[in-house]
């Protein structure tokens, strides 16, 4: 599951950059053919999902659910997710990127420091003019909730920085450059959406404190009958089995998933050490 995000304030000049680097990545997805220059494997897609945020909720909190769920629901699954929001709390950021940084998953993230316009706002309609049929969208605006002002918004944005490496973006888009970025935004997208999974990056400071010891039990229950079944058909080192638990526990320990959802993020890490 490749991940990109567009963080800033909506703006036009935002919206027309997210929409062009997106079709410019879909575009290297439909048309490479699994190998790359250098004759390494390329990954590859099976459709797009477009998260779109055009207000923002005075509740930080249920924001940064919301935003761990779409990707834990999407982890084992070939999707391209595409990431339009403000994104102007750095703990949010943190949390997407200790998630997709334990999970193993490549993220590129490209921040806009334009500032607000109205017309910045993405509509269902046109994004999927843009998709073209490759994917869907999800708008997740709090319209029917209490929203921020982004007169507000703007003064409390906490600005991601390049020396901070748990927030700092691969590309930033400014007033001076914005207009004419979008190919090499967009190349850096495309590099960082191919890279390799590398071993996953400690993150034991954004890391929580003890899980329940009701609800670890229950995730070890669950591991045991998954490697059970596996192994009546494939031979699993303990070695492999021990990694792969560790790296379960690890990710569910700042933001623990349902517990329907563990099976499913240890296959992935079990898969992902089986055919490395």
């Amino acid at each position: 599951m490749p991940l990109f995000i567009l963080s800033g304030l909506p703006s036009r000049a935002k919206k027309d950059l997210f929409c062009d680097i997106l079709q410019q990545v879909i575009r290297k997805y439909s048309t490479n053919n699994g190998e790359n220059a250098e004759g390494t494997q390329e990954k590859t897609i099976d459709s797009v999902l477009v998260v779109i945020q055009n207000s923002v909720s005075v509740d930080a909190k249920k924001e940064t659910a919301t935003m761990r769920s779409i990707i834990q629901n999407n982890l084992s699954k070939r999707v391209l997710v595409a990431i339009y929001a403000p994104l102007h709390i750095k703990g949010l950021r943190y949390e997407i990127s200790s998630t997709a940084k334990n999970m193993g998953i490549d993220m590129a993230h490209v921040y806009c420091s334009a500032e607000y316009q109205a017309e910045g706002e993405i509509s269902l309609p046109e994004m999927e003019e843009v998709l073209q049929g490759k994917g869907s969208v999800l708008d997740i605006s709090t319209k029917t909730e209490k929203t921020e002002e982004f007169s507000v918004v703007s003064r409390i944005f906490e600005t991601p920085r390049r020396t901070d490496k748990w927030d700092a973006p691969c590309f930033i888009a400014d007033s001076a450059n914005i207009k004419v970025c979008a190919e090499t935004a967009g190349d850096k997208v495309w590099a960082l959406l191919q890279n390799v999974v590398k071993p996953r990056t400690s993150s034991k400071k954004l890391t929580g404190g003890t899980l329940n010891t009701k609800y670890l039990q229950s995730v070890k229950e669950i591991i045991n009958r998954v490697l059970e079944e596996k192994r009546k058909s494939t031979e699993i080192p303990l070695k492999i089995a021990r990694q792969a638990e560790i790296d379960v526990l690890s990710s569910i320990r700042t933001t623990p998933p349902p517990l329907e959802k563990v099976q499913e993020i240890f296959l992935f890490f079990l898969e992902k050490y089986l055919s490395g």
